[in-house]
């Protein structure tokens, strides 16, 4: 199952959004398509390869989706989030 949020904040340009995605803690790989880039994130210590939350760097903020274990990429970004910007809001939008 997976959980979509938009996070907003007043961020300072795209490319400092997406500086913050790669620099989080957790293994990604960046796929770009289209125009648009995305950062999936995986667990070292899991056995499949499949990411466990995809990010996606927009001009006022991020979309998040946890594909169903990425609750603790989803705690470092806004944590993250909260140390840099003073006005970080959290959705969530839809579960599927």
């Amino acid at each position: 199952m997976a959980t979509e949020y938009q996070i907003t904040f007043s961020t300072a340009s795209l490319e400092a959004t997406q500086s913050i995605l790669r620099e989080l803690s957790y293994s990604s790989s960046i796929y770009r398509v289209k125009g648009r880039t995305f950062f999936h994130f995986f667990d070292d210590d899991a056995e499949e390869e499949m990411p466990i939350a995809t990010a996606e760097g927009l001009s006022d903020g991020i979309y998040f989706c946890d594909h169903g274990a990425g609750e603790g990429v989803l705690q470092e970004l806004i944590q993250v989030l909260n140390h840099t910007y003073d006005d970080v809001d959290c959705e969530k939008l839809v579960s599927k």
